[in-house]
Parts: C-alpha cells; structure tokens; sequence
C-alpha cells in the first residue's frame, strides 16, 4: 500500500485520481518527473466508474463531421488494446435499421466505411452489412417486423473500466509517483514560483503540506471546484451533462447500438457479466457534482428505449437490477447552444497560474484518456523546461506486457493446474483481471489455502484478491473492494451478499473491529440502496 510520501516538493502533483488523472501520473512518471497524484475518494470511484464500459471511435460523431475526434478515438483505442490486452475484449456491435429509420442502410454503410478507413483497418473488423435473416440469427430478440437489415462493426468492452484506471495509477507508483487515494486538495497557493498544497488524508483526517513546480487539475466534473481553491475568480471551464445506465437481467447475445424511438438518440444495449448494460442518457447538470444519480426519469426512458429492442418480451420496472449515474465533463463553452448529447467530446487544456504552470484538463472521454495525459504532461514539460517525450503508447501496463495474452493464459493454466482450489475456469478469471500481475494472486492463495475459495457462495472472485487489494491495490473500504477491484460489484446484488465476508478479511488486514465492520457493511447497503431498479 502506498504510504505518505517521504518527500514534500515535487515536479508535478496531479489532482484527481480519475482515468485521465491517473494517466497524468502514469505519463509524468516514465519521463522522469517527480509526481504525486491526489485523489479525494478511490481511484475511479467517480465518473471513471459510471461509464458505458467501452472504448471506441466514437461512429456516432461521425453524423456531426467530427473526423478528427474519430480518427483519434480510433487510434487511442488500438493502443490500449496493446497496452491492457487482458482489461479488453472485443465487442461486435449490430446497428439494426428499420422501414422508415432516419438511419437507412445505405447511410449505415457508408459510415462504416468511413469508420474503418479513419481507423486505418487496424483491430476493428469485422465491418459490413447484414440482411433480415443474418441479422436476427445473431439477434433473435429484435424485432423483424420491417428489418431491414443491420450494420456490423467492432469496439472492445472493458468490463472493469475502473481497474483500468488502477492499472496506470499502479503503473505510476511502479515508475517512482506517489499515488494517494483518499486525499483530499483543501488549498492551492502560489509560493516560492511554484505551487503549496494543503491536504487532508480523509482516513485519519491528518494535514499535509506539499509543493509543486507545476500542477495539472484533472478532477473532471470537479475542476472548477479545484480551480476555485487556487484562485476562487477563474472562469468555469465545465459545462457537465448527466450519463446514466441500468443494468438488466435479461441477457442478450450480442450488443446493438439503436436509435431511441423518443428522440432519435443512438443507446447502446451490450452483454456484460451475464446481464445486460444499457445506457446512456445526456442531460444538463448544474448540481452537485458528489451528488449526481439516477432518478426515475431517467431509469424510464432507458427502459423504455430497451422495450424497443425486445418486442416479444419487453423488459419491466422488476428486470432493472441497477442502475448508476455520472457525469461527463464537457467543456464550457463548446457549443453550449446545442442539445447535450450534440456537443463535442474533445478535450481542453487551460493554462493559469504563474508562467502557465496550473494546468487544467477537461473534456475528452474515457478512450482518449491517454492523449489527454500527454498534452497536459507536454504542457507542464514545456513549462518546466523539460524534455523527455512521451512514451505511454509504446510501454504496457503494469498488467499488461504480455507476448501472447493467449499463450499467457495457457501457460498460467498449466502451471497452476496442481493447486488445489483453481481450476481453470478461475486462473481465466484472474488473468482477465490482473493480467500477468495474476501471479501475485496466486502466490497469496498457495501461501493460505483458505483465501484460495470464493468470498462467499455464487462469486467467482477469491478471498485471496480481497488481501491482495488491501496489500497491493490501495483498497482502504469495503466499496473500494467490491466495486473497484472485483468482479462482484457487476453480481445482480452488486457484491452485497459477500459483504460480511469481505468486510471480515479486511478487518484482518487493516485491524477493524466489529464495530466498523458493521459499519462499512451498512454502509455499502446504504449506498446500493440508490441504484436499485425497479
């Protein structure tokens, strides 16, 4: 587990521990800057979490002429494949068309082929376009009255997007960052040329004191919040828009990207860990960014765009299991005339503070959080008159780095076959997981063989990850565990029936008594109570 760093002046401190924060860090780091990331809650417990769970090119920013964006999605995309082949998978997507359809098929197809040549025909087939019958053999649950068929292309599911997120803060530390959950940015003052920050450490509510050459505000939805405590009068930079999802218990075979009925909107309906995810909405918010959740409005309209999708067996409010709602940080000012889900997903950088050195970053989606890190690291690199270029797409993840993932997950299976208590069903789990970091996993279930069984009866993940993410992943709370590091928080309960029984093993390790197991166990409760569907 990280520890409060033994140094206090540094190149860089990055705030907020999100996806784009962490591979601020990430990329900071293998330049050879000194650098402390700061985030107030868990590494992806905000808008990183709340995700559709994909990264993509972006084929409906294709119909608003934004190649650009397109172009680089696509090649972001490709990269993180090489980057975490084990975090992603491949997600053949259908994009039915019906008579009548503002989307006809000959539009479909032409947006493919213009998908695939800004993709250069790299990790993305297959592409075409599918007839009435080929269509409903890979989605027996749509409609055929009027089908005319459907296009067909391909993105990559990140089931976990938040371990991604942990994998470069994890990658960061490995090249020499601090990387601090938990902390929370108070005050930012100029001093001495550079930067002073007052943090609090929210585990134990101690104060510390921290100098920056140079900072870079990656706190997404809450970068004005944190522009506001260096210079309260700097202009607003985030205009935020609500996402939400509901997870179903109907499962589906293959993911389809439709339009909704109501507004015309496209929604992606995709199978994830034996339920199905739809989602998302986009609408204003002016509220408070710590607050922001599903409501009832939200969960109908979703659930009424997956109605169209299932005509025989229409999904009520009793098949919605959860639901979970976040916020995009959009730039302010980007086409702010235009409907939300109409104004642009590219990225900002604001330079402030003496010589430009408060850098903010905003915008940007969850795919191009690479790219984002390194105009935000160039930047602070110029303002410090730094050199080293950036690296990121070339060095694997901390995961990452294997040869073959296929011949890795062999291999893995092989060598751990005489242990008793994992079969190969559960090394694939921990592969697809941890990558080659899995052995560290391993190691724990053959040092205790009781840690080498579920958490609890209906899970697939092992008591041995519990330990292994308070040892090793920075996990200080039972949320940090069962959402974040496991597979459970996608369970129909969200990992609420293994609770009790992680909350015990953490207590092992981090010295709980009963009292706050119980309380993190109510606590948990408490917080899934928000998110449940119907």
């Amino acid at each position: 587990m990280s520890a409060e760093p033994t140094q206090h002046t540094f190149d860089l401190v990055v705030v907020g521990g999100g996806i784009t924060g962490a591979g601020v860090a990430r990329d900071a780091a293998l330049r050879g800057l000194s650098c402390l990331l700061l985030e107030k809650g868990d590494f992806a417990s905000g808008t990183t979490g709340r995700t559709t769970r994909i990264v993509h090119g972006g084929l409906r920013y294709l119909e608003r002429g934004e190649l650009r964006l397109v172009s680089e999605s696509l090649r972001e995309r490709d990269t993180l494949v090489e980057m975490a082949p084990h975090l992603l998978h491949p997600l053949p997507i259908l994009l039915p068309t019906y008579r009548g359809d503002r989307r006809p098929l000959w539009k479909i197809r032409a947006g493919l082929l213009l998908y695939e040549a800004l993709g250069l025909g790299k990790g993305a087939a297959p592409y075409g376009i599918l007839g009435p019958e080929e269509t409903l053999r890979r989605a027996p649950f749509l409609g055929a009255e009027g089908l005319r068929g459907a296009g067909l292309y391909q993105d990559y599911q990140v089931p976990l997007a938040e371990r991604l997120a942990l994998e470069n803060a994890l990658s960061a530390q490995e090249h020499g960052a601090y990387c601090l959950n938990y902390h929370e940015v108070l005050r930012i003052e100029e001093e001495g040329g550079g930067f002073a920050l007052t943090v609090v450490d929210r585990l134990d509510w101690s104060e510390h004191r921290y100098r920056a050459r140079a900072v870079v505000n990656a706190a997404g939805s809450w970068a004005d919040e944190v522009s506001r405590r260096y210079r309260p009068g700097l202009l607003p930079k985030v205009r935020p828009t609500k996402g939400v999802h509901i997870a179903l218990r109907l499962p589906i075979p293959h993911a389809v990207f439709a339009a909704s009925l109501r507004d015309h909107r496209l929604f992606l309906a995709a199978p994830l860990a034996g339920l199905t995810l739809v989602g998302t909405t986009d609408t204003p918010w002016t509220g408070d960014p710590d607050r922001v959740e599903a409501d009832e409005a939200d969960r109908e309209y979703l659930l009424a765009s997956a109605a169209q999708l299932f005509p025989r067996t229409p999904p009520g409010r009793e098949d919605v299991l959860w639901s979970y709602a976040g916020l995009r940080p959009l730039v302010a000012g980007a086409g702010q005339g235009d409907a939300p889900a109409r104004r642009s997903r590219g990225h900002a950088l604001f330079r402030e503070g003496p010589e430009g050195r408060f850098l903010t970053v905003v915008g940007g989606k969850y795919t191009t959080f690479r790219k984002m890190a390194e105009d935000a690291v160039d930047a602070a690199c110029q303002a410090l008159g730094h050199t080293t270029p950036c690296s990121t797409d070339r060095i694997p993840l901390v995961g990452g780095g294997m040869r073959d993932p296929v011949v890795f997950r062999e291999d893995m299976c092989e060598c751990t076959r005489r242990i008793p208590g994992l079969p190969r069903a559960t090394v694939e789990h921990l592969v697809e997981l941890y990558g080659r970091r899995c052995c560290g996993v391993v190691e724990l279930g053959a040092e205790r063989p009781e840690w080498c069984v579920p958490v609890a009866p209906g899970y697939r993940d092992l008591k041995a990850q519990v330990v292994y993410a308070v040892r090793r992943e920075d996990a200080h709370r039972l949320d940090d565990v069962l959402l974040r590091r496991l597979r459970a928080g996608l369970a129909p309960d969200r990992g609420l029936g293994a609770a009790a029984a992680v909350a015990r093993l953490m207590a092992e390790e981090l010295g709980w008594d009963e009292a706050t197991q119980m309380r993190e166990v109510e606590g948990f409760r408490d917080a899934l109570a928000s998110t449940r569907g119907g």
